[in-house]
Formats: C-alpha cells, structure tokens, sequence
C-alpha cells in the first residue's frame, strides 16, 4: 500500500509539473497557496466534511484544488478534527496548523480565542506519517495562552496575508506541507505552503510548535 502511494504522488508530480510548464496563461507563484470563504457564502458539503467544496481553493485548478482538499481533509477526519468556522461558535477566533511530513508524524495545533477572552492551545501528535496515515494520537497537549503569546499570533497571522492572496501553484514530491486555516473576523481563510524555507508562514508554524507544549524531540525534524 505504500508503495502504491509513492508511485501515485510521484506520477501526480510528473503530471502536474508537465501542466504547470506547458499551460503558459498560469501566472503562479512556487511557494504558498491561499483560499478564502466570506461569512455569507454557505459552508456546503465538503470533502471528508472539512473544507468548503469549491469555495477552498489551494492549487487554483479544480481538480488538483480536490486532490489537496481530500488529502489534507482525510487527515484532519482522522484526527478527529471539525470544519473550522461549523465549530467555531463559542469561539470568537480561531487558527488551526496541520503539519504534514512524508516521513515524520503528523501533528494538528488548534488555538482558540472564546467570547469571554480567554485563549487555548491543543496540539496532538500522532504515531503515523504525513506521506502515509496518521496514526493513532500519542500526545494530546492543551496550554491555556497569555495576552502576549495571543498578540504574538496575531502579528504573525497578519504577516501572512494569507486572506488577501490568490491560489498559487504549490507541488512537491517529498517534503512537508504546512496547512494554515483561519476564522477570525467571521471570515475563514486557508493556506498550504510546501517545505518552507525561511518566511513568514514557517516563522508562524515555528512559533505555534514553540508554545505548543510539544518537545522538539517528540516532533523531531523540522522541514
């Protein structure tokens, strides 16, 4: 089965370079990928019930917008994990990173901000691999956050401008993809960035592992 796998991502590699190359009206930029969903459009039924079908758009192509959104939405079925702004009632704000290596576990942060102001963080490691299937959950963290770790996040958030962007090409063989939603302001926001280097949405993911309660041997390499 996992090799199967490999040989699927490796051909979904291939295809989509190939398509990336020969269509030459695709102005896309390598790195990050972005999608919105504005407070009046309906959340429908969606891909394993966590992203909003054709409203999420993270690659800027439909059908590779769909392999991204069942990939990332299997995941975050599996673990447990509800579509941000449907669960976001009793919260006022909320951010959610999904860290996916192909060769490392799994690990979902979720930080939430409820109506009387106070600040959560849980963060889950699972035993499996970002490349493969979760796993079953091996750490379950939950911090409560200070006013300055909150304010943090939110210099950090908006540093990524990931609601203002459009959908960017965004491929890789290996690697990890960084996965980053928001619900703030009644608007819901996602982005997907591949193995990152230095930016502003690693210097996010980096700090959210940080305050995570999370040991950096427990979540080994970082890539």
């Amino acid at each position: 089965m996992k090799k199967l796998f490999i040989i699927v991502r490796f051909y979904l590699f291939i295809f989509i370079t190939m398509a990336s190359v020969i269509s030459c009206s695709n102005n896309f930029d390598n790195s990050t990928s972005t999608a919105t969903l504005s407070e009046q459009e309906s959340v429908e039924e969606t891909d394993y019930f966590i992203f909003p079908k054709h409203k999420v758009r993270f690659f800027g192509d439909e059908d590779f917008d769909k392999f991204y959104r069942n990939w990332y939405g299997h995941f975050l079925y599996e673990m447990g994990e509800k579509p941000l702004g449907q669960s976001n009632r009793k919260n006022e704000m909320s951010y959610r990173f999904l860290w996916l290596r192909t060769f490392h576990p799994p690990i979902i942060i979720n930080i939430n901000k409820n109506r009387k102001g106070t600040i959560y963080l849980r963060a889950k490691l699972f035993d499996g691999a970002g490349g493969y299937e979760p796993g079953k959950i091996i750490r379950d963290k939950k911090v409560k956050l200070t006013g300055e770790q909150w304010k943090q996040i939110s210099v950090l958030f908006s540093k990524t401008k990931m609601c203002n962007e459009k959908p960017k090409q965004n491929i890789g063989l290996d690697g990890a993809q960084w996965v980053f939603e928001s619900y703030v302001a009644d608007q819901y926001c996602a982005a997907h960035v591949h193995t990152p280097g230095d930016g502003v949405y690693k210097e996010f993911g980096l700090y959210l592992l940080s305050i995570s309660g999370l040991q950096e041997q427990e979540y080994q390499s970082v890539y």
